[in-house]
C-alpha cells in the first residue's frame, strides 16, 4: 500500500529513500498518513465481513420467517447467520414489524 511505503520514508512511486527534509518527513504529515492509512484498513475489514445479504430489501416471506424464529427463541445471532445479515439488521428489523403490528392492532380497535 503506497501510504505504508511513504509512512517509512519511501517514495511510492520510484522506491527511493526520502530525505530527511522532504515534506513527507513532517510529523504532521506521517500522523495524517497513518490516520488514513488505518481508515482504509478499517473500511477494507468491513467490506471483507459485510454480510452477503446486507442492504438488501426484506421480503413478505423473510419477514415471516423471521417472526418465526424470533417467536421460537432463536437468538439473534442465529437469526441473522440464518438471513446472512448483521445483528443489528435483525434487531432494526424485529423493531419494525413489532411497531407495524401495533399500528395495525390500533386501527382495528
Amino acid at each position: 500500500m503506497w501510504i505504508w511505503k511513504t509512512t517509512n520514508k519511501v517514495d511510492p512511486l520510484t522506491g527511493e529513500i526520502l530525505d530527511e527534509d522532504h515534506l513527507i518527513n513532517e510529523d504532521v504529515v506521517q500522523a495524517i498518513l497513518i490516520t488514513a492509512q488505518k481508515a482504509i484498513e478499517r473500511k477494507i475489514l468491513r467490506e471483507k465481513n459485510k454480510k452477503e445479504s446486507a442492504g438488501a430489501k426484506w421480503t413478505p416471506e423473510e419477514d415471516a420467517q423471521l417472526i418465526e424464529e424470533y417467536k421460537n427463541s432463536l437468538s439473534i445471532k442465529e437469526i441473522a447467520e440464518i438471513h446472512k445479515r448483521s445483528e443489528g439488521s435483525i434487531q432494526s428489523r424485529i423493531v419494525k414489524l413489532w411497531q407495524n403490528q401495533q399500528l395495525e392492532n390500533e386501527k382495528m380497535q
